[in-house]
């Protein structure tokens, strides 16, 4: 009798529906978002589970139209950049139009760019127009560059007669142009117009302990900036190193399309990876610098790198390099508004920068608040 009362106790247990378990069988939906908090504790009766799925899938769903909807104005806003942009580029139309689209461009340089990811496009744009000769316009009374490549080329050959420098076995000739310049400009090669590769070579033991010590891992990739200066005596020297001067543009000839160049504001010392283009003559340096920034010279040394896992400019192609010179007067003229607009472009990449901060901030603060408040 014992045993059947057990039987029957134990049947009747085992067709009992578990009542807790029916009480607060979870759904699929709220389990799923459950167990995405970790939380295996919680229990709720069934109603409120339908409840706050169906609030949380009304609320995803408008967080998903928001979402398209950025989407679709950051594509539309990103189209509208790079055709705006891109004309500013492409052969000349009429002048007077070209101008209305250039000053439509450089007027509204925040509206073009919404992420600290486009700011990049909006600097290459300017050095483009830059050395385009469309940034600043011309003045007649400027000397023009024909002239002041006769006086480069004379001081070159002064070089040469008099043993300061060496005459090229054979004349270079320059590459092909990539566009043209205003009639006051000239085209020429590296080699008419720089020594490149100026600095004299010191050994680690001749080095001054109290000069700068410049490294490629120093100067910031298309910027023109430098990240940090370390002296010799603070950095382990070990091999041969290059002598630079003030005012020597110093350029990165290892992997050159990651475009480090810089304006030398004092004597020092350089790894020989980079090499200080000086020009026979004092021009502006810092358009020099620029000049070898813009996106026609990144392009010029990229190809010649392509295939090499470890790319470098060799001198041949350095020198042969076409070169845009504007006269002296406007060379000053274009750095002058090059260093407004970029710091423009600074300040917008600052305030994207922040913005997008900003954004994350409250976002964070509202998700705790919610999911603090009891």
């Amino acid at each position: 009798a014992s045993n059947a009362t057990s039987t029957k106790s134990n049947t009747s247990d085992a067709s009992q529906p578990d009542t807790i378990e029916k009480q607060y069988t979870s759904s699929p939906s709220y389990t799923s978002l459950l167990l995405s908090y970790g939380c295996d504790e919680c229990r709720f009766c069934l109603a409120e589970q339908h409840r706050i799925v169906a609030k949380v899938d009304e609320l995803m769903a408008v967080c998903d139209r928001l979402e398209a909807a950025r989407a679709e104005r950051e594509e539309a806003r990103g189209r509208f950049a790079a055709a705006s942009l891109a004309r500013l580029s492409a052969p000349d139309p009429d002048p007077c139009i070209f101008r209305a689209q250039a000053a439509f461009a450089l007027n509204n340089l925040a509206p073009l760019a919404t992420r600290p990811d486009q700011v990049p496009a909006l600097r290459r744009t300017v050095l483009d127009l830059a050395v385009r000769g469309k940034l600043v316009p011309q003045d007649p009374d400027d000397e023009p560059a024909s002239e002041l490549l006769e006086r480069i080329a004379a001081e070159k050959a002064q070089l040469i007669k008099s043993g300061r420098i060496r005459q090229a076995i054979k004349a270079l000739d320059m590459v092909e142009p990539p566009f043209e310049v205003p009639g006051s400009w000239k085209w020429a090669a590296v080699a008419d117009i720089f020594l490149y590769d100026a600095g004299i070579k010191v050994l680690p033991s001749m080095l001054q302990k109290n000069l700068w010590l410049l490294e490629l891992e120093d100067v910031s990739k298309d910027s023109g900036k430098l990240l940090k200066r370390v002296k010799v005596s603070d950095r382990s020297a070990k091999s041969t190193k290059s002598q630079f001067q003030p005012h020597d543009i110093l350029y990165g000839k290892l992997r050159p399309y990651l475009n480090k160049v810089i304006v030398a504001d004092k004597m020092g010392y350089s790894t020989t990876e980079i090499v200080a283009f000086r020009p026979f003559i004092p021009l502006s340096s810092e358009y020099c610098s620029l000049a070898l920034r813009c996106p026609d010279f990144v392009r010029y040394v990229t190809l010649l790198g392509q295939g090499t896992k470890m790319p470098r400019l060799r001198t041949k192609d350095a020198e042969a390099a076409p070169f845009p010179l504007p006269p002296l007067a406007e060379q000053h003229r274009i750095v002058t508004k090059v260093d407004e607009l970029m710091a423009v472009c600074d300040r917008l990449e600052q305030a994207l920068a922040a913005g997008d901060k900003a954004r994350s901030r409250l976002l964070d603060a509202l998700l705790h608040e919610a999911l603090e408040s009891p």
